[in-house]
């Protein structure tokens, strides 16, 4: 058992042993002395549950194992609970399961917290007075004999909720208030090791200690050292929340403000764009503001202070001191390899692998005039910069990139403004080159009508995806019917269809699509084996949704000009071109009035099938061996790639394979020493709640972790609360779960992923 901290005067401390699972992850350890019929126990939890008066409590005989039935809930509130009850082994201990539950599935588990259920004997309610009328005219079961309560445990180390969940009373909170009545808001500066989890309540620990305004750490040259700034809006709002760091100077030399930052209130996106988060805090919440400071290799040992500046619209700025004390000792790594230190925060703004270089197989892009070949693909952009042709350079087998070409195109695309009096006529273009690199491609194409101005912006790399900016300006008052995209397909090209709600198939006669925020869909398929292009439409709101099952959380962001107000959709119908035919792919808008100087942006994405040759030999060469043995055996039975998935010994957990970094590497050493390539489970969809950066993302208020109505496993409830989309669930042996978390389309995250590919 290990005792950490204490609520009040009880101390909080971890079981020897975990106990079943069902009867919850908390509970008071609660001791009798004085035998009587019925004993009082007043228990100080200080839960950050909402409604514990809504959950069923259960009290065990810790001698016998066997459950009290005469118990009395005599005041159930978030700051304390009384119970009554009758005791059967005196002297004895006895358990209080707090938070007992009822749980449903495995892979995606439902947690129940049931009912109050009334056991008591009815004489026995009777005999000491505690029916639910005589309970809520006064607290007569105070005069009862009392247990008294010897310490809080959880059922592990990862459920505890001490030192930073546990929660300040509504009067406590009241007397710090007093003790700084001029202050709209106050800091609590944290260290690494206590990340701050609560928004919504001050833990005790805080309260104990009061406010600060200066933060003092120690930390070694070459380190990324991480600290949080609690800010506490305790009388009013804060809107636009700004860190302003200041040089620190000292014995070490200076730490200049440039190498200070805040992840919350900005960073480096995921394309490795500086950006900037605005981030405003509630009246009575609490925010976390992590913060950190490169300290360099070649530094001298010593103090440095300084300090920050906190800034909010319309309130007075705040100064919290720094003091570090920069010791001797170097960190190569600086601080990757010991997670606590929260080092690897610095990996959110990481610029690694943003290049426009190319990765193998592809090729480099190869531009002549207005034709772009990539892989085994070229591409023709006309008079206004949309794709006028479309080849394939491969074969039906798709192994190769050296067949005739496969036109996918009947005609050139084209973008349609549709008046009163006819179609505009876009003429006198001019073509602009934005950027040229061996990977990418950036054109961008101005052309003018009677009535409007047209600006297409083109983007190819060279998987062969062309990104699409239409800007479309009116010079002057206009009525439209319509506004359309038309992309002609072979009829012969177009063999197969799939998306915006065909499930997929051979391509049917015709088919008819509009915009729908539940259902998600904004692209669609056409083509066959060895040519196709996919179509997807966009706008500058646009926003990845969120992977599998769990895309209904995340309702699609229309895009505004190619949905106008419902009016837009997508059709496919077989159209004659001449003689010939076209299956016409019709992406519209319909009737607008634009006003002169209104620009409408119709984003629109294509990526031209295949995008890589097939490596059949390989296919057949690679044998894969997906259970955890030794690496020996799997290739003793054939195998000669092993894939290591989470929920094992090595890489427990979903998508963080770092808690064993070590064991995981000496099993790939000998696997390489066997002959066998070695695959470790390490995506972006979902995250385990095990990281050690969960709350240091949970701050960043949803740029990580998608948000959504919460539940999931147990831990998942009691920790996170809400906010939170549940992911897939992994049951260990000894009862614990590792509980995923589903994380946005696209942030930062990325590139903190590419940094731990490097490190791995």
């Amino acid at each position: 058992m290990m005792a950490a901290s204490v609520r009040g005067d009880v101390p909080y401390a971890v079981a020897k042993k975990p106990w079943p699972q069902n009867l919850g992850n908390h509970r008071a350890v609660v001791r009798v002395e004085t035998k009587a019929d019925a004993v009082w126990a007043h228990l100080p939890w200080r839960r950050r549950d909402r409604q514990p008066g809504k959950k069923h409590i259960l009290v065990v005989d810790a001698a016998t194992g066997k459950e009290i039935a005469n118990v009395a809930r005599a005041s159930i509130r978030r700051e304390a609970g009384d119970l009554v009850f009758q005791p059967a082994t005196v002297p004895g201990d006895y358990f209080v399961y707090t938070l007992p539950t009822v749980t449903h599935g495995r892979s995606f588990v439902r947690t129940v917290y049931p009912a109050p259920k009334a056991t008591a004997d009815a004489a026995w309610v009777k005999k000491h007075e505690l029916s639910r009328d005589e309970l809520t005219k006064g607290a007569v079961w105070a005069r009862l004999p009392a247990a008294t309560v010897v310490r809080f445990e959880a059922r592990s180390a990862f459920h505890r909720f001490d030192p930073m969940e546990v929660i300040a009373t509504a009067d406590e909170t009241k007397q710090l208030l007093a003790k700084h009545a001029d202050s709209s808001y106050l800091f609590f500066p944290e260290s690494r090791r206590h990340p701050i989890c609560m928004t919504d309540d001050l833990p005790l620990c805080w309260v104990q200690r009061g406010p600060a305004t200066t933060f003092k750490g120690t930390a070694h040259r070459g380190e990324f050292y991480a600290f949080q700034i609690g800010v506490w809006a305790a009388r009013a709002a804060l809107a636009d929340v700004r860190v302003v760091f200041g040089d620190l100077r000292g014995e070490a030399g200076t730490l200049p403000a440039a190498a200070f930052r805040c992840i919350n209130t900005g960073g480096v996106d995921w394309m490795g764009q500086p950006f900037t988060k605005r981030v405003d805090v509630p009246k009575g919440r609490v925010q976390a503001l992590w913060c950190g400071v490169q300290i360099p290799k070649g530094a001298a040992p010593g103090k440095v202070a300084g300090t920050v500046t906190i800034q909010a619209k319309g309130a007075p700025a705040g100064t919290v001191s720094l003091e570090l004390d920069v010791s001797p000792k170097v960190l190569e790594d600086g601080g990757d390899g010991e997670l606590w230190r929260h080092a690897r925060l610095r990996w959110l703004d990481s610029t690694l692998a943003v290049d426009d270089e190319v990765a193998a197989p592809y090729t480099p892009l190869a531009v002549r005039g207005g034709t772009v070949g990539c892989l085994g693909r070229r591409v023709a952009f006309g008079p206004v910069g949309l794709p006028q042709s479309v080849e394939s350079l491969f074969p039906h087998s798709v192994d190769r990139t050296d067949a005739p070409p496969t036109a996918v195109l009947s005609r050139p695309m084209t973008f349609v403004v549709e008046g009163a009096g006819g179609v505009e006529s876009f003429a006198a273009s001019k073509t602009r080159t934005l950027k040229k690199a061996p990977a990418t491609l950036i054109r961008e194409t101005t052309s003018e009508s009677a009535a409007c101005r047209l600006v297409c912006w083109t983007k190819m790399e060279s998987d062969g995806y062309i990104n699409c900016r239409l800007s479309l300006t009116a010079t002057r008052d206009t009525d439209v019917k319509d506004i359309r995209l038309e992309v002609p397909f072979r009829p012969e090209v177009a063999e197969f269809m799939i998306g915006m709600g065909k499930t997929g198939g051979r391509r049917p006669a015709t088919w008819a699509w509009k915009w729908n925020q539940a259902k998600h869909q904004d692209s669609l398929w056409l083509g066959t084996v060895n040519a196709g292009l996919q179509m997807k439409l966009k706008g500058p709101n646009y926003a990845w949704p969120l992977v599998n099952v769990h895309y209904h959380h995340k309702p699609l962001d229309v895009p505004d000009a190619w949905h106008n107000g419902g009016k837009g959709g997508c059709g496919m119908a077989l159209a004659k071109d001449g003689a010939a035919e076209s299956v016409v792919v019709t992406a519209y808008s319909g009737p607008r009035a634009l006003k002169k100087g209104q620009t409408l942006r119709f984003d629109v994405g294509f990526l031209v099938t295949p995008v890589k040759p097939l490596d059949l030999a390989g296919h057949w060469k690679n044998r894969y061996w997906h259970a955890h043995t030794p690496p020996e055996q799997a290739v003793q039975r054939g195998a000669n790639v092993i894939n290591i998935h989470h929920g094992n010994a090595i890489n427990p957990y979903i998508n963080y394979p770092f808690h064993r970094s070590r064991e995981l590497a000496a099993y790939v050493a000998r696997g390489h020493a066997a002959g066998a390539k070695v695959k470790i489970y390490y995506t972006l969809r979902e995250l385990s709640n095990h990281i050690t950066e969960i709350w240091a993302l949970r701050s960043l208020n949803h740029e990580v972790f998608a948000d959504g109505p919460g539940g999931g496993y147990s831990w998942l409830v009691e920790h996170l609360g809400s906010g939170y989309v549940p992911a897939w669930h992994h049951w260990f042996s000894d009862g614990d779960v590792d509980a995923a978390l589903v994380t946005t389309g696209v942030s930062r995250l990325h590139n903190y992923y590419i940094e731990g590919l490097a490190w791995l």
